[in-house]
């Protein structure tokens, strides 16, 4: 149970270190408020713009951005993301870097 611990703990340190940095790109929470762990919700305009961080993020070989609407139709822009042991400091720069793009991108149009 120990290292079972510290992987939850890391895993949820990531998270936090993502929400972070995502919204310094622009992106915030979903759900501001809503308790998460390692994997949580959030939010862009519209599902194009989504789509368009999907595509971002899959030339550059991250994969994981999962759009909500496709099971609730409600949540359009809205994707979740998550963290694992495995997620270093410098993934989490390169996808708010990718992302920021993304958003001056957005805010541009």
């Amino acid at each position: 149970p120990k290292g079972l611990e510290e992987v939850a703990c890391v895993s949820r340190q990531r998270m936090l270190e993502t929400v972070e940095a995502l919204g310094r790109a622009g992106i915030a929470l979903a759900f501001p408020g809503a308790p998460f762990f390692n994997e949580a919700a959030f939010r862009l305009a519209t599902d194009e713009d989504v789509g368009a961080l999907r595509k971002a993020l899959r030339a550059e070989g991250i994969f994981g951005v999962i759009p909500l609407s496709c099971w609730y139709p409600r949540l359009q822009g809205v994707f979740t993301l998550a963290c694992t042991e495995r997620t270093r400091l410098e993934d989490i720069a390169r996808l708010a870097k990718i992302a920021g793009r993304c958003t001056r991108q957005e805010a541009a149009r």
